[in-house]
């Protein structure tokens, strides 16, 4: 039999670095070519856009929509650079303005990532939707519920059997029934996810092969049936076995459990906000703390129902509810700094919101679970679980909905950008010409020219000054002309229509020396993302969320040494102040 079980452990490893995609979930545009919003002069061959993070080529889309004929093309699509890139061939366009309609999914759980950029060959280009990361759908949530319910529960059953063999019980048929069962549902889950999640791409656009072994949910499917059986088969064994043997199958359940939830935890969300293997060792923490903490109570309470002699333990439950409770919310408060990215996306936003309400929902647990283990520190079984149980499952529903969200991360949740004056000089003549644009962003910009006379005696002063400003298609976006005061002239009002290259020319008046024009270019970026409505801090919330898991551990490692104390003093006989 151990050889069976090296076996297993070593088919295990095979499988655990199949999950290991070091991708964050939700690309996000960063930048295209043609930029968006631009004016261009004759008709691109390919459009070009890159994203954050890497994407699904099979199953993404871009589209072409010329306004005013109401005519849509769908582009041919490649990808390049590892993911990052989508090329769209575009067919030889003619004068107009144009929208690419671009619909991508990442390999990390299939969510999709919807916007549009927008180009004009010889007009203004139209307006353009910013990218959007859609939510998974409803069913996919649930089924995420249902899957991360039964994961704490087949973990926690392995627990009770580890618990069991180390006790010397015999009994270990219905925990390891239920370890089972519950391992299936798992698999069956994350099968279940699968198919629910690339319906939401469509069938028709998916390749399942590569789906299977290049996404995520693929390769967590492709896991997750390997280990049920491992599980199965090990349950199996265990009722068959008896001295070390057993106790070498309960550990190899153990091990099951642990690849279980290392395979939950390369999750879609994991390289969001910082390392992809420090947000797996975090998430697998999280995790692993809430099977040990909520599954194995919840194990506990189903096996005892039918068992009464498993009151016995209930002690050790209770101290690893301790220690789970504790990793738990420090855990979770870490990973909340990586997805939630300042104050204000944790407070106004719906996604923010639902981690606040989680941990309230943590508290709550909290102090339920001291009151349980009072009541097992006095040698009575806990009440009131049915309560605790209810709440544990609204906290694992609202996680189910967090990862079928979009994190809260972005810049419309950070400071505005500093924006610093575009200037270009030269020397015409004998002067010096400086002109320069600030913040040089599609909309008005401040124009300042200044011009030096560098030579003496001067042969006269300049009498005015006229800048012209033409757009990529050569037409005058903006003109204006006005009379130096020491040599500066301003203006507050030109406007630049549209992210690109601009040409300007300055033309300086002098009738006692003529001078040649000043040709130079001013590159306009594009109009920064617009920032949340109501700004409440953009103090950066990760670190905020590292202080808060210091002190959550700290101040649940003093009250379970308060209560291991006070229990101290009641074991030997001295007076106990508790009231309760």
């Amino acid at each position: 039999m151990r050889r069976w079980c090296g076996a297993l452990v070593c088919a295990l490893a095979v499988f655990l670095v199949t999950p290991a995609s070091p991708v964050a979930a939700h690309a996000a545009l960063q930048r295209s070519n043609p930029v968006d919003g631009s004016v261009l002069i004759e008709s691109p061959l390919v459009a070009e856009l890159r994203f954050s993070e890497e994407v699904l080529g099979e199953a993404s889309s871009v589209k072409l929509l010329r306004l005013g004929s109401g005519q849509t093309d769908e582009l041919e699509l490649s990808v390049v650079h590892g993911g990052l890139t989508v090329l769209a061939d575009l067919p030889t366009l003619e004068r107009g303005a144009y929208l690419l309609q671009y619909v991508v999914v990442d390999p990390a759980d299939l969510h999709k990532t919807v916007g549009s950029i927008s180009f004009g060959i010889g007009v203004a280009a139209p307006p353009s939707i910013s990218g959007e990361q859609v939510d998974g759908s409803w069913l996919s949530t649930i089924l995420r519920a249902a899957t991360d319910a039964a994961l704490l529960l087949a973990v926690g059953a392995v627990v009770i059997v580890n618990l069991l063999v180390r006790s010397g019980r015999r009994d270990l048929d219905r925990a390891a029934r239920l370890a089972a069962i519950s391992s299936c549902v798992v698999a069956v889950g994350w099968v279940g996810l699968l198919v629910a999640d690339a319906a939401t791409v469509g069938f028709q656009r998916v390749r399942w092969g590569s789906l299977i072994l290049s996404s995520g949910p693929g390769r967590r499917a492709l896991v997750g049936v390997q280990l049920a059986v491992g599980v199965g088969w090990a349950a199996t064994m265990l009722r068959k076995a008896s001295g070390d043997a057993r106790r070498f199958v309960a550990t190899i359940l153990a091990v099951l459990a642990a690849a279980f939830v290392f395979t939950a935890a390369f999750g879609g969300h994991a390289g969001v906000g910082g390392s992809f293997a420090v947000g797996v060792v975090a998430r697998a923490a999280h995790l692993a703390s809430l099977c040990v903490w909520i599954g194995t109570v919840a194990a506990m309470w189903l096996l005892s129902r039918r068992d009464g002699q498993l009151g016995g333990l209930w002690p050790s439950v209770s101290k690893l509810a301790a220690i789970g409770l504790a990793v738990t919310g420090a855990s979770g408060l870490v990973l909340s700094g990586r997805v939630v990215v300042t104050v204000t996306a944790l407070l106004d936003t719906s996604y923010g919101q639902r981690i606040v309400m989680k941990a309230g929902l943590l508290v709550v647990l909290g102090a339920l679970g001291a009151v349980a283990a009072r009541r097992i520190a006095r040698g009575r079984d806990p009440r009131r679980l049915p309560i605790e149980l209810s709440a544990a499952g609204v906290a694992v529903a609202i996680a189910a909905a967090l990862a079928s969200s979009a994190p809260a991360r972005g810049e419309q949740f950070l400071p505005l950008p500093v924006d610093n004056p575009q200037v270009v000089t030269s020397d015409i003549g004998d002067l010096t010409v400086s002109a320069s644009i600030d913040p040089a962003r599609p909309g008005p910009n401040l124009v300042q020219i200044r011009v030096l006379d560098t030579r003496r005696p001067s042969p006269g002063p300049v009498e005015t000054v006229t800048l012209r400003v033409n757009g990529a298609d050569g037409v005058v976006v903006a003109e204006r002309a006005g009379i130096p005061v020491d040599g500066l002239v301003e203006w507050a009002d030109v406007s630049a229509p549209n992210p690109g290259v601009y040409r300007i020319q300055v033309d300086a008046t002098r009738p006692a020396l003529p001078v040649g024009p000043f040709v130079a270019s001013w590159e306009i970026d594009v109009a920064p993302v617009p920032r949340a409505d109501r700004v409440l801090s953009t103090r950066p919330w990760a670190p905020i969320a590292v202080m808060l898991a210091a002190g959550w551990i700290v101040l649940v490692a003093a009250g379970r040494w308060a209560f291991s104390t006070q229990l101290g003093r009641s074991n030997r006989g001295l007076p106990n102040t508790d009231p309760g």
